[in-house]
């Protein structure tokens, strides 16, 4: 086969050839990386994923007993019915999805501090998988970038592998990612169906997840329409659309949260002692409920009675400010 640049000469010597000013375009294939390079990029990515594995077990043997979110969380997950973990999402950070794993985890005998640590150990592997997983659909070089700034970093390992929603939130939205541009590649129905519920996981496991999932619904649309595919685009738009529906009914949830009113002492500072008084942090919010008006009265007397004693107090600056918050809704009082 001739080589490319010997087509130059045969067009110029065509009738016309000059005249025509033809545009010749000669496409070359992008050079490939030596050998070496690419046995490297692999070594090195085999490496972090052995370091990230070790990284995971070394977290479950030495984790310990649970701290107090994770406490707090599996005190939610362990309701009678899923309607009474629902009824206190009010004051949790996650939807409802973490705290329905755990209960199906516990209702089979996995309830033990070690079982639930070993719940957080599945998560994080599974976010490990979850990027070669995506590498393999994709047909990218191994996820070396992915490895080194995400599955060993400590604060990923440490928190990702928590009873809390942060690794399920993480490990839903890698999914979501490769399924969504697998079903624009491929669309059919049951990737389709997967890319939808990996989508809606990712946001009722963290709400920040949203965020996340619009910004692929939009990169998934932008190609699309790039490749003057408005049908893709449409599909990449509504799958993320479908992930913003299975939020609508949190709006209910966050309106409830709107009623507990953040107090913070006010004045607490050592010139001025003890006496300080508390207000809401809302401007022009309504008065101090009945527990912070009694906390307050009982802190003053205390003072008081410090005072008439003769006993020094340590200086109030010295402490750590004291937050108290009161649930009520906004035009009614509570008894």
């Amino acid at each position: 086969m001739a080589p490319e640049n010997s087509l130059l000469p045969a067009l110029r010597a065509s009738p016309g050839g000059r005249d025509a000013n033809i545009r010749v375009v000669l496409a070359r294939s992008p050079s490939q990386p030596p050998a070496w390079l690419a046995r490297a990029e692999w070594a090195l990515a085999l490496a972090a994923t052995l370091v990230a594995l070790a990284l995971h077990v070394r977290l479950f043997l030495s984790a310990g007993p649970l701290w107090r979110d994770e406490i707090n969380t599996v005190v939610v997950a362990t309701q009678p019915t899923i309607a009474g973990v629902w009824d206190r999402l009010e004051s949790e950070s996650f939807p409802l999805l973490p705290y329905a794993l755990l209960h199906v985890w516990r209702s089979v005998g996995l309830g033990t501090d070690a079982g639930l640590r070993a719940f957080g150990l599945m998560v994080g592997l599974s976010a490990i998988a979850a990027l070669w997983w995506g590498r393999r659909r994709a047909g990218l070089p191994p996820p070396l970038l992915a490895l080194s700034l995400f599955a060993i970093n400590p604060v990923v390992v440490r928190w990702g592998d928590s009873i809390r929603g942060y690794g399920l939130g993480e490990l839903a939205i890698l999914l979501a990612f490769t399924l969504v541009f697998e079903a624009l590649r491929h669309p059919r129905p049951v990737v389709i169906g997967l890319a939808a519920i990996a989508a809606t996981a990712a946001v009722q496991t963290a709400y920040q997840n949203s965020v996340l999932v619009f910004a692929v619904g939009m990169a998934g649309a932008a190609v699309s329409l790039g490749r003057r595919r408005p049908r893709r685009a449409a599909l990449a738009l509504g799958i993320g659309g479908v992930a913003a529906l299975s939020l609508v009914p949190y709006l209910a949830v966050m309106g409830r949260a709107r009623e507990y009113r953040l107090v913070s002492v006010e004045g607490a500072t050592p010139a001025t002692g003890p006496g300080s008084s508390l207000r809401e942090t809302r401007p022009g919010g309504p008065g101090e409920g009945a527990s912070t008006r009694a906390w307050s009265g009982n802190r003053g007397r205390a003072g008081r009675r410090s005072a008439q004693g003769g006993r020094s107090e340590a200086p109030i600056g010295r402490k750590r400010p004291a937050l108290a918050a009161t649930r009520r809704r906004f035009g009614a009082s509570r008894r």
